[in-house]
């Protein structure tokens, strides 16, 4: 992950939520940065290759949270801005990720569904 941050680019959290889906895509890891969200994912036992999704801090406008399906709820984040994402995961990652972007991004005000 190191690999691909910026100059002055520093991670501020973590996430390692096993699996997570964004715009059906299959990530592990989702980093926020002081400048970037990234979402990261190494695949390969032998012949490593990474595969990963970034988006700037400044592009984002808001940030939605709902929950889906009857007996094995999901969580869903959306990320909206210049680019739309959608994250799914479980309903506990997806209350925490929700909460810490609320508060650690300059948002406006949150968008509420």
């Amino acid at each position: 992950m190191q690999d691909f941050l910026l100059p002055n680019e520093e991670i501020q959290y973590k996430f390692d939520l096993k699996k997570f889906v964004v715009n059906d895509e299959k990530y592990s890891e989702l980093v926020i940065t002081n400048k970037r969200l990234i979402c990261y994912k190494r695949s390969g036992l032998i012949l490593k290759k990474d595969n990963m999704l970034s988006m700037n801090l400044r592009q984002i406008d808001g940030i939605k949270f709902k929950e889906v399906g009857i007996v094995r709820k999901k969580g869903v984040v959306e990320i909206l801005g210049s680019i739309k994402w959608t994250i799914k995961s479980s309903r506990e990652n997806a209350k925490v990720l929700y909460n810490f972007l609320i508060e650690k991004l300059p948002l406006s005000e949150p968008i509420k569904h």
